[in-house]
């Protein structure tokens, strides 16, 4: 019944009440019209056939501008072609700004919203935001954030591609596309290493044998010392199995799960007691001896929680 359909596509959030509806109402034309002028989100819903359509596509649009992520992929790039929709385009595919005009190219909030979504992006960008470093820095930590959720298969094929040396599409970091100004700039690449620890890679050669960088590297993400130069390799300090081992603690900006610090409490036998816990409500209450130190804590975070990133941030109440 076409009125039942329409009645509980407006009542539903996402335009779930189209879902169950008849597949030949799915691919009527002019009745997807009137669903998706009511929930642009019931598009998701529609036949393949209309999700390709321009006129359906526009008009889910503009009911629910978000309904683009659910077209056709050659309709989201007529919508950055024709600048219509760019900024959710970009959302959804960092990588269709390519396709934008040089306006939206250098349009800054454009830009974030497009490397948030594919660090990549930013080789798309206009020369002034590659220069800009909270935009560089947006696109490393999306990497970041795609290294830190994937499995350990994944993780080889990331670090393969940031290390080798040609200049395919895919390889290196995001870093390869910003400016050289921010590139060979020490006090941005400890910025950029702390977000990114691979991004290294791409870092000018000076920076590479710049020791302080190259920990931090360490620090965010182990395989970083591959990347370094061989005469920083070569200092047995840094040697991840040494280094990173005994420095759990993550600095600002990096990646890391946050514990709260909620209590210490002097124990009659000795000793203390401090009482921690994540933001999803799981906690421990750990003993130490009383010269234990903030370090320690960290260390023992790591093995207890099964980090398996090694850092940790910790906020310590009062």
């Amino acid at each position: 019944d076409r009125e039942v359909v329409l009645e509980a596509t407006q009542h539903s959030v996402f335009g779930h009440g189209f879902r169950f509806a008849d597949a030949a109402l799915k691919s009527d034309k002019t009745f997807v019209l009137k669903v998706v002028s009511i929930n642009g989100f019931a598009l998701e819903f529609a036949a393949d056939s209309l999700k390709a359509d321009h006129e359906v596509v526009s008009q889910a649009v503009r009911r629910n501008p978000r309904a683009l992520m659910h077209a056709d992929m050659d309709v989201v790039l007529e919508a950055v072609k024709t600048n219509s929709s760019v900024r959710e385009a970009v959302k959804l595919h960092g990588r269709v700004l390519q396709q934008a005009a040089h306006k939206f190219k250098a349009d800054r909030p454009v830009v974030l919203a497009a490397v948030t979504s594919d660090g990549f992006a930013l080789e798309h960008a206009a020369d002034e935001i590659r220069a800009d470093r909270q935009v560089v820095l947006e696109a490393l930590g999306q990497q970041a954030r795609e290294w830190h959720d994937a499995d350990a298969e994944k993780k080889e094929k990331i670090f393969k591609n940031s290390n080798r040396g040609d200049n395919g599409y895919y390889h290196r970091t995001a870093l390869k596309h910003a400016a050289q100004e921010l590139t060979g700039n020490v006090a941005f690449m400890l910025d950029a290493v702390r977000v990114y620890g691979l991004a290294l890679r791409d870092a000018a050669r000076e920076i590479k044998e710049n020791r302080e960088i190259v920990c931090e590297a360490i620090r965010q993400n182990p395989k970083a010392f591959e990347l370094a130069a061989k005469k920083v390799q070569d200092d047995l300090d840094l040697q991840p199995k040494h280094y990173v081992t005994e420095n759990h603690i993550a600095l600002d900006g990096m990646m890391a799960p946050l514990f709260l610090v909620n209590s210490a409490m002097r124990l009659s036998e000795g000793g203390v007691e401090i009482e921690v816990e994540r933001l999803n409500g799981e906690g421990a209450k750990i003993q130490f001896p009383e010269d234990a130190n903030m370090g320690d804590l960290a260390n023992s975070l790591v093995s207890r929680f099964r980090i398996a990133e090694g850092l940790v941030h910790m906020s310590v109440s009062g």
